[in-house]
């Protein structure tokens, strides 16, 4: 049995790549071998091998080797690199700081109390102009809660993204979010273990009783707090990445580096990512990640909702967002680590992010 020599040359750019085939029938059949040619680039080489016997069945298949293909409607993850302008440890110091020192206020005894006359003198004028049912609908029903509703909104939208694409790093930055907001200062009806635990513990009496638990820390201001700062510096630059220009290391957002400039992050299910054809909806969810207005408008609206009601004391309310702006730092910190975690493993992290 004799095998004939032949070979052949293919362009490299074609739809498939080379592959590596043996076939061997009998008595006249040829042994085909594609290899990447090494003199040149753009182009392989067929070579096969004559007159070298084979002590092989005539019908058995030595191997057939299928290139790997991938899907290129596929969404891919927006990136490996992830940072955040409050994952810096000074935001998680400042903001415990700052809920100690309003406990200490509060309740130390030997305290210098600044706030309490404060919360008096808030207390009084709210008791003396603002009436009842004004203040049960529109700040209790209204001011208290929009925020935290629209941000809800916000945070179920992103989850749904995020689980629609092949992106571990996303998956794993909600499941964090989810986790802090059902057993820490999240649920709005019923205090979460976190929020219940401090409330017991330090066991405040309300200005008013509007509810039964007590007072501080204000769960509706921290769950506010945690909502939005966590849906504006964490969730949204995670899931959807960053518009060309704004995002990367400096400024905060999720970047490729990888080197290929201009290419944006891929949104949903195939949607762009800034630049030319971007969706209206994309562009306002750029358009408000690291927004600082918008978390402090949020905190504020939410401080005056549950003092204009009389739930809340103001010194409570500064002790729940300061809780909060620790907890979203923590958030956004442990993101950039998981971030770091698989960029760091090379191609490997990469391709882990990406799906491939």
């Amino acid at each position: 049995m004799r095998l004939k020599y032949q070979r052949t040359q293919c362009r490299a750019g074609s739809l498939r790549a080379p592959q590596r085939v043996f076939s061997l029938r009998r008595p006249r059949l040829r042994l085909h071998a594609s290899q990447p040619s090494s003199s040149s680039p753009s182009t392989a080489s067929l070579i096969s091998v004559r007159d070298d016997p084979l002590d092989l069945p005539a019908t058995e298949l030595v191997s057939v080797a299928e290139p790997t293909t991938i899907d290129p409607t596929m969404p891919k993850a927006p990136s490996v690199a992830f940072s955040s302008p409050v994952s810096h440890p000074s935001f998680f110091i400042i903001g415990l700081t700052v809920y100690s020192m309003v406990a200490m206020d509060v309740f130390y005894p030997d305290g210098l109390h600044l706030l309490q006359p404060v919360d008096q003198a808030i207390h009084q004028a709210v008791l003396e102009n603002i009436d009842p049912a004004l203040r049960r609908q529109l700040f209790g029903n209204v001011v208290s809660n929009v925020w935290s509703l629209a941000s809800s909104v916000g945070w179920i939208f992103a989850t749904a993204t995020a689980l629609s694409r092949r992106n571990p790093l996303a998956w794993q930055s909600c499941a964090l979010g989810w986790a802090l907001w059902i057993f820490g200062v999240g649920p709005i009806e019923h205090d979460p273990a976190l929020m219940e635990a401090l409330k017991d513990g330090f066991g405040r009496a309300r200005p008013s009783p509007v509810h039964r638990t007590a007072s501080f820390p204000s769960g509706h201001t921290a769950c506010a707090v945690l909502l939005v700062g966590a849906l504006l510096f964490v969730l949204l630059p995670v899931v959807y990445g960053s518009k060309p220009g704004k995002g990367g290391g400096g400024s905060g957002g999720v970047s490729r580096g990888d080197g290929e400039e201009g290419e944006a992050a891929v949104v949903g299910s195939g949607g762009g990512a800034g630049g030319k054809g971007s969706h209206p909806i994309f562009d306002a969810i750029y358009s408000v990640q690291f927004s600082w207005g918008l978390w402090a408008a949020s905190a504020l609206t939410t401080i005056v909702g549950r003092v204009g009601v009389d739930a809340h004391w103001l010194s409570d309310t500064l002790a729940g967002a300061a809780l909060s702006v620790a907890l979203v730092s923590g958030l956004a910190s442990a993101t950039e680590r998981l971030a770091g975690g698989a960029a760091g493993g090379g191609d490997g992290g990469k391709n882990a992010l990406r799906g491939d």
